[in-house]
């Protein structure tokens, strides 16, 4: 994609003027209540302290003589920091003049929120009468640092040495269309759908004065998306991007966030290598040691889960910032081979209706003429890996040409539509052009249906590849490949390869839990020989390895076919960090897991039945001891599966002590050693009714006590000198209308948190767990429901999705991937 060159020249206009519109949509922005709406994520203190090293607004300097700028202030989480450092390095300057004319131009800080401005402000005041400045001086520094306004409509007082925030996370249907077309206007980098950081990131950038740098934690989209050029285009022409933190799945904030985070340190200067760290851990001794590996005038290639790649920004393209074995691999395979579409396939995406409810039904029933209905396929047909059609249909209000047909030759459809008019004419589509109510988003191409294709799914932990021999129509959830050349069966083959994945992971998107975005701008990216140069015996070989989903087949095939060496064939099968995690079909390995849990159960009651021990009650379910076993097999599982196949996998009672801080040692469920090093470690639990009140407090204290043992212990090296383990903390609990129910609790002298009141068993297990993770005692706490009945079934159900099952075993195979990178 071309795109054109922009003059990054902001606010030419002498005198800057707002329209009423704008100052009225800023008014109503600046008074909303909402933190969502405003796109306000606060960041926590070891975060901002790394963030602040990382740009090297340290004491040891003197920030006196520097500015800092921050962009959107919030609720002081920078700007309080930023002050603390100030202080320390203008009281060790020892400097004579007052404190004032010293440091008054030493920091701006914006904010529009008006509530959210005063109590800053406050804040900020407070903090500077502790530091023992008077309260008039306290006053003049607070006005002189913070401004009420839109940063992104502020014309600036000067230049910047650094520039540190965390910007709002703000989509563009939020903005008020005047204040919106405004911002266009303003910034060139706001292309397509960008969000609102983008343009924040253009005005932060600009402002830098010469080897000034910024440091922001902001969703990392735009580095590969397409909204995201002209802004990479920026930095690639005129600045330097030194560091890039994945913060993916890092408790980075004090709230849970549905964005991919990362930190990026940029610069303007000349540009260079960039330094790469993934997911650290919120520590702050080893934040602290990171940065000064990340800021160091040391040189590395590889320094554990660090990197150094050179030039990552390349004009407009998606920034490349995976290992540089596999950056070498793709650029050689970009330089010698097509790429799909000019290997002579289409990729293309299917039908978007904008109500599907209305044009989407079971295709018998659609009461239209036979010739205005396709059948359809959807992500719920292919699932199997093969198509399963459940016999679904689309309208086609199209001719073959194209054009809408005319409602009065087809009386059926037209009878069809007017009776769901109300919701089709009130799509955005319609209304936009009225005369043509009934066309569907996207085009409907009869022909299509009748291709043989290949079917992938946007989003999936690994390829998922599905040929469809030529009878539907795909849905807009599906994205399809066509092609008058490659035979689908052998194209099949590459697709569900590695070297497929590897091109996906390289250019697209990471979604949570290791997940890829197989999306049509990253499948054109893949590069494929022609067909004509494929060999006969090869082209058999691919066939057959798609016929039979046989991945390993597919792999030794592709290998011949791109003439791969030992070292690029090792890249197939993944290392570890990079590649799409394995979640190893977890669903069904749960529902299996919670059929024995229970099946397991009532064995061993039925046993003491028969051996006329039946005062146990309860208790016989317990005695087997083997409840637990198919997700210790799960762990087992996600272990091998995502790059440490060669691990100790400790089951056995006499290996599975560690040693403890307050006590000699404590028995864990699964331990996970390799190398010499700790790399899990692993509680199991359960309870099952009617008795949950002392059993909920029994497991709430072991759960608290168990942690903060074992991480005292790991503080004292018990474990040696290691990065953090992952700790986890999985309870299921029986789905009964005891652990349903509200209960109530008495607090004679101070009243319980909110949160608890009334809560059920269950929902204080899901808050035990919420807390367990945010207080960083466990890496992930989950809790599964399930009924007594799902012995038969294996139902279980989650209490939230921070403390549901997918959560947990996509950190565990995330912690598990990074750590085979790190250990090789």
């Amino acid at each position: 994609m071309r795109y054109r060159q922009f003059n990054f020249d902001l606010f030419d206009d002498a005198d800057v003027q707002h329209s009423p519109t704008v100052l009225a949509a800023l008014e109503a922005l600046s008074l909303e209540g909402g933190i969502q709406a405003r796109g306000a994520i606060f960041t926590r203190m070891e975060v901002v302290d790394f963030i602040l090293d990382l740009v090297g607004y340290t004491e040891d300097k003197p920030l006196y003589k520097k500015r800092l700028l921050e962009p959107a202030a919030g609720g002081g989480d920078f700007l309080l920091q930023a002050i603390e450092r100030l202080l320390k390095a203008w009281r060790a300057s020892k400097n004579t003049e007052s404190v004032v004319e010293d440091i008054a131009d030493a920091i701006r800080a914006i904010e529009l929120h008006q509530e959210t401005f005063i109590a800053t402000r406050a804040a900020v005041l407070q903090r500077l009468m502790q530091e023992g400045i008077a309260k008039s001086s306290a006053a003049i520094l607070a006005d002189r640092w913070l401004m009420q306004g839109d940063f992104l409509l502020e014309r600036l007082d000067g230049q910047f040495d650094f520039v540190v925030g965390n910007p709002p996370y703000v989509r563009q249907e939020l903005i008020p269309a005047p204040l919106l077309a405004e911002y266009r206007r303003l910034y060139q980098t706001l292309y397509d759908r960008a969000d609102l950081y983008i343009p924040f990131i253009e005005h932060s950038l600009l402002a830098l004065a010469e080897n000034g740098s910024l440091g922001f934690i902001c969703s990392d989209r735009w580095m590969k998306n397409r909204y995201g050029a002209p802004l990479r285009k920026l930095v690639a022409d005129r600045f330097h991007l030194k560091v890039y933190v994945d913060m993916v799945d890092t408790p980075a904030f004090h709230s849970e966030v549905a964005a991919y985070p990362a930190i990026t340190v940029i610069s303007r200067e000349k540009p260079g290598v960039t330094r790469i760290a993934y997911r650290p851990s919120i520590d702050r001794a080893m934040l602290v040691a990171l940065a000064k590996e990340l800021t160091g005038n040391h040189c590395f290639k590889t320094v554990g889960a660090m990197r150094e790649l050179g030039l990552v920004p390349n004009h407009a393209e998606p920034w490349l910032l995976e290992a540089p074995d596999q950056m070498t691999f793709i650029r050689r395979l970009e330089k010698k081979f097509p790429t799909l579409e000019d290997a002579g396939c289409k990729v293309g995406i299917g039908v978007a209706t904008g109500a599907d409810k209305a044009f989407i039904g079971n295709f018998d029933a659609l009461d239209v003429e036979p010739d205005r209905k396709l059948p359809l396929v959807t992500t719920s047909d292919i699932q199997s890996g093969y198509v399963e059609w459940r016999g679904q249909g689309v309208i086609n209000p199209f001719d073959d040409e194209g054009a809408l047909v005319n409602l009065h030759d087809y009386p059926r459809l037209r009878n069809y539509l007017n009776a769901r008019r109300d919701v089709i004419a009130n799509r955005h589509c319609a209304l936009k052009t009225p005369a043509n109510w009934y066309r569907t988003i996207d085009r409907i191409t009869p022909s299509l249906a009748n291709k043989p294709k290949l079917l992938i799914p946007d989003i999936k932990g690994k390829a998922h590849i599905v040929f469809e021999q030529g009878r539907l129509y795909p849905h807009h959830n599906l994205y399809f490949v066509t092609s008058e050349t490659w035979d689908l069966r052998a194209l099949q083959a590459v697709l569900l390869s590695g070297i497929a994945r590897l091109f996906v992971a390289i250019y697209s998107t990471k979604m949570r839990g290791g997940y890829l975005r197989f999306q049509a701008q990253y499948l054109r990216r893949i590069r494929i020989p022609c067909w004509q140069d494929v060999p006969e015996t090869l082209r058999y070989e691919l066939i057959a390895a798609a016929n039979t989903q046989d991945l390993r087949a597919c792999n030794r095939a592709v290998s011949r076919l791109y003439g791969l060496a030992d070292d690029e064939q090792s890249l197939l099968r993944g290392n570890g960090a990079y590649m799409a995690l394995d979640l190893v079909d977890y669903e069904r390995k749960v529902l299996e897991a919670i059929q024995a849990f229970w099946g397991n159960r009532e064995a061993a009651r039925q046993k003491q039945i028969e051996s006329g021990k039946t005062d146990q009650g309860e208790r016989a379910g317990v005695a087997a001891g083997k409840n637990m076993d198919g997700f210790i097999a799960l762990v087992i599982d996600l272990v091998r599966a995502n790059g440490l196949a060669h691990a100790k996998i400790h089951q056995k009672r006499a290996v599975l002590t560690l040693p403890g801080y307050f006590r000699p040692t404590k028995l864990w469920d699964l331990l996970v050693i390799h190398k010499g090093e700790l790399i899990a470690a692993i509680e199991l639990k359960s309870q099952v009714g009617p008795s949950f009140r002392n059993n909920f407090n029994n497991r709430t204290e072991e759960a608290i006590g168990t942690a903060h043992d074992f991480w005292t212990a790991y503080r004292e090296e018990a474990f040696g000198k290691q990065p953090r383990p992952f700790v986890g903390w999985l309870m299921l609990v029986e789905d009964a209308p005891e652990s349903r129910s509200p209960v109530r609790d008495a607090s004679p002298h101070f009243p319980v948190f909110d949160e608890f009141k009334g809560a059920s068993y269950l929902k204080r297990y899901d808050l035990l767990c919420q807390k367990l993770v945010q207080e960083q005692l466990y890496t992930t706490a989950a809790v599964i429901t399930s009924p007594r009945t799902a012995v038969e079934t294996g139902q279980f159900s989650s209490m939230s999705s921070m403390t549901d099952i997918k959560t947990f075993v996509t950190s565990l195979a995330g912690h598990i991937a990074a750590e085979a990178a790190r250990l090789g």
